[in-house]
């Protein structure tokens, strides 16, 4: 059905006088009315004697039987409310309130076919009624909400939401259309979650079996500058700037050895860092790996690249406790910059077995990056890309390496990188069922989108100084996070029209959490 579709092309009124000849309304019946609506509205059942002898004496008159139809609704005497609609649907075939009720029973019992017989395969009230140009304000609110319960109980969002728009306009209290709205919400949360049960069955994960280099320990390390026990101590906060300057004055070799040495003490030491993790968590006590990791960056010391490469290589545990967030937002620049030479080490990880799909999801975002800086060309950066999917696509689902999500960024990365060439292998992927739709879609808009404009994925590599401001940005601005409120914008531009969902965009389930720290994970 087209937005274009002129919905209201009749007059409404809201002259309360305009069904007096229709309904068989007195001045006297019309204050009887007036009384018992207020009290069926809270459900007062003591008014429905009352009703029974009003509706003998007038029974020429809907609403009456609807008041009492609504006084068991609101008394949580649904079945009883049930048998008042069909008895007004009978009595008079051609009240719009009946045919709504009617269609509301439906709805409740999520027989959406008998809701369009009921009103209309248009749902538009000038075809269920051809004959009338003028409706009442009530009817057209009513009939609004009830299509809006249809098209939200079918999952055609789109409809829901161009009716919930006119809704909107024309419901001065907003009644009826906080109403519509907390509906519509309703239904998208739940087309929400029964996609991501589906996604969930197809997808590949692997399982995380790495075993360390490195064995556990609780030695004491030592290091060269006693500067570095300063790193142990400071979270997100860290940005006074002397300190930087003054710990990157020391002697570069000594200094890159403690920086190794950080991190290799994490690994040896994660058992004991988790369970204090766990026991006294404190947003800025578990910073030290970054701030190792970014002081090597700074530092260019791309010697280093395998320690580096052995934190990557730890459980999703380790993983969230030191990395979080930080691993898709500025991890990879560490691998951007030490990795450039290092290529065959970069396929290496990528290759390795049970490893973080978030790890290696850095990984490539660095090796992409470097294409995108022109520090590699596209030709060099696409011949590696092509021999680790290569890799994936002969391998099975028992090799443990086969990670669907990570292949759906990946290709997701190659499609927004044009890199057309490479179509061949990654409908080979889609046909094995080796991507994860969810990302950036199936092969069809993969095709038709690698074959576009493309989009520039530039992402800045920050100095040491600017990844700090960044990381005070992003701490701080959790304080005011309305997680709700990001999860009510994604849903409504998301689920109604389906796009790549981004690793920290927030989870379909409704958790409020980033995508990448739930669902996918789970």
């Amino acid at each position: 059905m087209s937005s274009e579709i002129n919905f209201i092309n009749y007059e409404i009124t809201d002259d309360d006088n305009l069904f007096d000849k229709e309904h068989f309304l007195t001045p006297s019946l019309k204050n009887k009315l007036a009384t018992v609506l207020a009290k069926a509205i809270i459900g007062d059942v003591s008014i429905i004697n009352e009703l029974h002898e009003l509706i003998e004496k007038n029974p020429k008159n809907p609403q009456l039987k609807n008041h009492l139809s609504t006084v068991y609704a609101n008394s949580d005497n649904i079945q009883k409310a049930f048998e008042m609609t069909h008895w007004i649907v009978k009595e008079h075939p051609n009240y719009l309130f009946g045919k709504i009720n009617l269609a509301t029973e439906h709805y409740i019992k999520e027989d959406y076919e008998k809701m369009a017989e009921i009103l209309g395969n248009t749902m538009l009230l000038q075809d269920l009624y051809p004959k009338r140009s003028i409706f009442h304000i009530n009817e057209v609110l009513s009939f609004l909400l009830t299509t809006i319960k249809y098209f939200a109980g079918i999952n055609d969002f789109d409809q829901a939401k161009i009716r919930l728009e006119i809704l909107k306009d024309l419901d001065e209290g907003l009644e009826k259309y906080n109403q519509a709205n907390s509906i519509l919400f309703f239904h998208m949360k739940n087309a929400a979650l029964d996609r991501f049960k589906k996604e969930e069955e197809l997808r590949i994960k692997v399982e995380n079996n790495y075993k360390n280099v490195y064995k556990y320990t609780m030695e004491s390390t030592k290091f060269n500058h006693k500067e570095i026990d300063y790193l142990y101590k400071k979270g997100y906060d860290i940005n006074e700037n002397f300190f930087l300057d003054d710990l990157l004055a020391l002697p570069r070799e000594t200094l890159i050895e403690d920086l190794e040495n950080v991190l290799i003490d994490s690994i040896k030491k994660s058992f004991y860092y988790i369970k204090k993790y766990d026991e006294d968590y404190t947003e800025g006590g578990f910073f030290f790996v970054l701030h190792a990791l970014f002081l090597l960056k700074e530092l260019k010391s791309k010697a280093s690249l395998p320690v580096v490469l052995e934190v990557l290589k730890q459980d999703d545990e380790y993983i969230e406790m030191f990395l979080s967030d930080m691993l898709t937002e500025h991890v990879w620049e560490v691998i951007f910059t030490l990795g450039v030479d290092n290529l065959d080490v970069l396929t290496n990880f990528m290759l390795t077995e049970g490893l973080n799909t978030f790890a290696k999801s850095a990984i490539n975002d660095a090796v992409i990056q470097m294409y995108y800086h022109a520090v590699l060309p596209k030709e060099k950066v696409e011949k590696w890309t092509e021999n680790i999917l290569t890799v994936y696509l002969n391998a099975s689902i028992n090799d443990n390496i086969i990670d669907s999500t990570l292949i759906g960024f990946i290709v997701s990365d190659l499609t927004e990188m044009r890199s057309v060439t490479l179509l061949p292998l990654i409908k080979q992927l889609f046909d094995k069922n080796y991507v994860d739709v969810v990302i950036h879609g199936d092969y069809s808009v993969i095709k038709k989108e690698i074959n576009s404009s493309g989009l520039d994925e530039l992402r800045k590599v920050n100095s040491i100084f600017e990844l700090y401001s960044n990381l005070l940005e992003f701490f701080s601005s959790r304080e005011d996070y309305d997680e709700t409120k990001e999860f009510n914008d994604f849903i409504y531009s998301t689920i109604v029209k389906p796009k790549k969902v981004g690793r920290n965009d927030p989870c379909t389930c409704g958790s409020g959490k980033k995508y990448k720290k739930c669902c996918l994970n789970s």
